[in-house]
């Protein structure tokens, strides 16, 4: 299913959502297969035990800051290169083939997967290595979130976004000159929105927007939050909404605060009320799920169906004598 969020600039940023069959797949492709290739140390986004604390720590009270943007990311990232990275970890032709078909949509990576962002890290991790090495050898911190590269220090800005831009183009990605932002000291700095001039705290408003998000859920439910504010990303096409969808979504702005602040007792009675809605949600699956099966059972292991292969199977199973 492909969805459309509106960016902040008022764009619409397509996603690819899997449906529940191939989105199991790609999960356990991630489980099994990803997440034991290693991915270039300065590669801040999308890994288990990275701290959005430490990898902007890097960057605090430094004179100068240049943001680098790589131009539709995901989407430059071919099926042919999916395959060529699996087949680069020692799986055969037809194996790497059916991963990363798998994996990609259209010929392509798309947003919204499991997969996607582990996949990006590995096949950035030569690109990350070359461009760290360059940054030391000049006395520059670097990170990459995802398609956000951030250099600070005191340097030539010309020469480092030179350099990106040549070895970007060589991986086959494109910078997007109308995102590259230098600022000095005495300007507001921010790394992955987070404010880093002399010490870490959430962007103005960050804390205010979710505390208002918290406050409509409650008052209003999270439906009528969802239809009233417009989040098109969460509103199914017959009208209902992804609830799961959106409280993990809240949930993981939550977590993003605790990050640059473990011990916020706000944002830490937020994070509570937002999980045990959503594990109530998880219960009301479970219960719905138990049910359909039991009626399910019911259904054939009556008179009827007693030649079903269903009523075989169940009765093979010991759910019916």
């Amino acid at each position: 299913e492909t969805v459309y969020i509106t960016k902040a600039s008022g764009k619409k940023r397509e996603i690819n959502k899997p449906d529940i069959v191939l989105k199991s797949f790609q999960k356990s492709v991630y489980k099994n297969i990803l997440l034991h290739i290693p991915t270039s140390y300065y590669a801040v986004a999308y890994k288990k035990g990275s701290s959005l604390r430490y990898s902007t720590a890097v960057h605090i009270g430094k004179p100068m800051i240049l943001k680098l943007d790589i131009k539709n990311f995901f989407g430059s990232i071919l099926y042919k290169t999916v395959q060529e990275m699996f087949l680069k970890q020692g799986y055969d032709y037809f194996m790497a083939t059916t991963l990363a078909t798998l994996c990609c949509y259209k010929g392509r990576l798309p947003q919204g997967t499991p997969t996607s962002p582990a996949i990006s890290n590995i096949i950035m991790k030569d690109f990350d290595d070359k461009v760290a090495c360059f940054c030391y050898a000049r006395n520059i911190a670097y990170t990459r979130y995802s398609d956000d590269m951030t250099f600070s220090g005191s340097f030539d800005s010309d020469e480092v976004i030179e350099f990106v831009k040549n070895k970007l183009n060589k991986s086959g990605f494109q910078l997007n000159n109308k995102k590259t932002k230098l600022i000095k000291q005495g300007q507001r700095q921010t790394v992955t929105g987070v404010v880093v001039n002399e010490k870490q705290q959430l962007p103005k408003g960050y804390r205010k927007q979710i505390r208002q998000e918290i406050h409509y859920c409650q008052k209003y439910s999270v439906k009528s939050h969802i239809l009233h504010t417009n989040l098109t990303a969460y509103i199914r096409p017959n009208g209902d909404v992804y609830y799961k969808e959106y409280l993990l979504n809240l949930y993981g702005r939550i977590n993003y605060a605790l990050q640059i602040n473990p011990t916020d007792e706000e944002m830490l009675k937020y994070r509570s009320v937002v999980k045990s809605a959503i594990d109530k949600l998880d219960i009301i699956k479970r219960k719905i799920n138990d049910e359909i099966f039991r009626l399910a059972v019911d259904f054939f292991t009556s008179d009827k169906y007693k030649t079903n292969k269903i009523y075989l199977y169940l009765k093979e199973s010991g759910y019916t004598n």
